[in-house]
């Protein structure tokens, strides 16, 4: 230190997008942490940072029912320049907290399906009012002093991750719980690999295919099929090529390395639109449909193949160790150049044309490669500090509505281009090893884990509890008004539902609590009978109230004037009019 004033440089080699944060210590006690600062090439930045002592920003992430907390939520802290500084997921408690914080203005937000929960604002924000400051004028704002530890900053709101879901494991019938990959078929059978064999699942049962039914080995890595129908299984040595239009006993034929193919265990598979199959591992191998060529992957100083993608352009997508490869006629390009011990996982090729790819350890990537964008802004990385669940990403998969789901070692991230959701063994998943992801046209996503198999539905029934807002579990009656609106009636009160949101509907000063709603004209009623069937009544009801308790009793009240209210209240056995 020179007297109160010291002067740093610093110099960030290849920034790409990253966003940065400096941290100045003095003594172990007083810190000042400034984060958000983001790097162009070229560019010369000056941060002046003020010692001071750190602050601390936590709460709870709850529901409506106090016992359901929302855990591994994505919470984001945001400064005065709407720039978020810092994100944290909060714990199976629904716990979050922000440590070394400077004293600044703040604001605290959640990322949840199709936009953001702000501290202070009641109903979910979406991500074009979260860009203008006029759509957050209800955010609260925290004012961190120096040293002060703000607690309780808690939310309250419903759980977002709705869905059924249904593991599979070898109590069910699979060959192994250690899933690698999935394949779905159009028929509506699952082709399932797992480290113990080959499995076709038809929905019911689970048939099994191992060595000593003619596969090369028992191992299966992955698998493609063709256009034409063709199924392609690699194995720990050598692939089977299965035509389910040949005759029986001529379906499969295996392929070693005997037949040009390269030796051993075989990762992973790929078609390019000229039909050819290519196979990696420790090496590659294309087949042209008659033969095999092999191509040395030491020429591009890579030693081994972890997963492929082609695209439409006929470009082959490597994801190796070290690094990330194209492979364009014979041409090998090393995309990664300057992480020298990335291990690249399976990449895919996004709608917008963009190269997605996971890493052990360094998140997921998302790589641009236009032409006319510099090299050094092709890169976007996200990690844990974005909201991904885990840096460990094993897969990536487009679904059919466009949004991208991450295995990864520790459960799955949902991320549709701003928010991460993310999922664990507690929402659903057989375990929270993630190594593969594939689904089908109408939505369903299957997961492969190092536990079992897990088929998610999120377009199914949707189930609704305390823990959404609602009054109480038991619900007795229900109703829908003339707008569209839904009325929820219970032992401990009355729910209004509209556009996903529960609102409780407060009755009279001084009566009890309710079990049935208040309609205004004209409106059809449903009523629970004693079997669990909703019963209509060819009744048009002007204004209707059910008073709880031990009764059972319903007063229809089917001729009032405008305007005029009626209030029903119970003895311990008879009703009367006040």
């Amino acid at each position: 230190m020179l007297g109160d004033t010291s002067r740093f440089q610093f110099a960030v080699f290849n920034p790409g997008n990253d966003v940065f944060e400096l941290t100045a210590e003095l003594g172990g006690g007083s810190v000042v942490v400034s984060g958000g600062i983001l790097f162009k090439t070229g560019e010369t930045l000056r941060q002046d940072l003020t010692l001071g002592d750190p602050g601390s920003i936590s709460g709870t992430l709850r529901t409506f029912d106090p016992a359901v907390f929302h855990a591994v939520v994505p919470v984001q802290l945001i400064n005065a320049s709407n720039r978020v500084v810092a994100t944290v997921l909060s714990d199976g408690s629904g716990r979050y907290a922000f440590t070394n914080v400077p004293p600044a203005e703040y604001q605290v937000r959640c990322q949840v399906l199709k936009g953001y929960r702000y501290l202070g604002v009641t109903n979910l924000v979406k991500y074009g009012d979260a860009a203008s400051p006029t759509g957050l004028r209800r955010a609260q704002r925290l004012t961190l002093i120096a040293g002060q530890k703000i607690e309780n900053a808690d939310f309250t709101f419903a759980p977002f991750k709705k869905g059924s879901w249904k593991t599979f494991t070898t109590r069910d019938g699979l060959p192994g719980n250690d899933v690698r990959r999935i394949l779905p078929l159009d028929d509506g059978t699952v082709w399932i690999a797992t480290v113990s064999g080959l499995s076709i699942f038809d929905g019911a049962t689970f048939k099994h295919l191992r060595k000593e039914d003619g596969l090369p080995d028992s191992r299966i890595n992955d698998l493609h099929r063709e256009p034409n129908g063709v199924i392609w299984i690699c194995t720990g040595n050598g692939v089977s090529r299965f035509d389910p239009s040949a005759r029986l006993g001529q379906q499969f034929r295996n392929y070693r390395s005997a037949d040009g193919l390269i030796s051993g265990k075989v990762e992973a598979v790929a078609q390019t639109p000229d039909g050819a199959m290519w196979f990696g591992g420790f090496g590659l191998s294309r087949f042209d449909g008659q033969r095999f060529s092999s191509l040395p992957l030491t020429n591009a100083g890579l030693d081994y193949v972890f997963g492929m993608a082609a695209t439409r352009e006929g470009a082959l997508w490597l994801g190796c160790h070290p690094g990330l490869l194209r492979l364009e006629g014979t041409n090998f390009t090393t995309v990664i150049g300057y992480s020298e011990n990335m291990h690249c996982t399976l990449p895919v090729a996004g709608p917008d044309g963009a190269i997605w790819f996971g890493t052990f350890g360094h998140g997921i990537w998302r790589y641009d490669p236009s032409p006319e964008l510099p090299t050094t802004n092709r890169f976007r990385k996200y990690t844990p500090r974005d909201g991904l669940i885990s840096d460990m990403v094993s897969q990536t998969y487009f679904d059919s509505r466009g949004s991208l789901w991450i295995a990864t070692g520790g459960g799955v991230s949902r991320f549709d281009g701003a928010s991460f959701v993310n999922f664990v063994t507690a929402d659903g998943l057989a375990g929270g090893n993630i190594v593969a992801i594939s689904g089908t046209s109408d939505g369903v996503l299957w997961f492969a884990a190092d536990r079992g198999l897990t088929r998610y539905d999120p377009q199914s029934f949707e189930s609704y509890t305390k823990a959404d807002g609602l009054a109480d579990n038991a619900v007795t009656s229900a109703a829908r008004l003339a707008d569209g609106t839904l009325l929820f009636g219970s032992g401990s009160g009355l729910n209004r539902f509209l556009s996903g949101t529960f609102v409780e509907v407060s009755f009279p000063e001084g009566e009890s609590e309710a079990s049935a709603a208040q309609l205004a004209p004209p409106n059809r009623l449903l009523e629970l009978d004693g079997n669990g069937n909703y019963l209509e009544l060819p009744i048009t009801l002007h204004k209707l109230v059910v008073h709880g308790g031990d009764q059972r009793d319903t007063v229809l009240v089917a001729s009032i004037k405008p305007g005029e209210t009626h209030h029903l209240s119970f003895s311990s056995s008879d009703a009367e009019e006040t």
